[in-house]
């Protein structure tokens, strides 16, 4: 499981690297959104 959170890991530091600061801002509210919403 450790190996697959990994590459997920991995996956998402490439996809968000080319980013602005604005959407970095704009993918953090995404997730906390999310988190507030779904997980908690």
């Amino acid at each position: 499981m450790h190996e697959a959170f990994q590459r997920i890991e991995a996956r998402f530091s490439r996809r968000i690297e080319a980013l602005s600061d604005e959407e970095l801002k704009d993918v953090e509210r995404a997730l906390e959104l999310l988190h507030s919403k779904v997980f908690a």
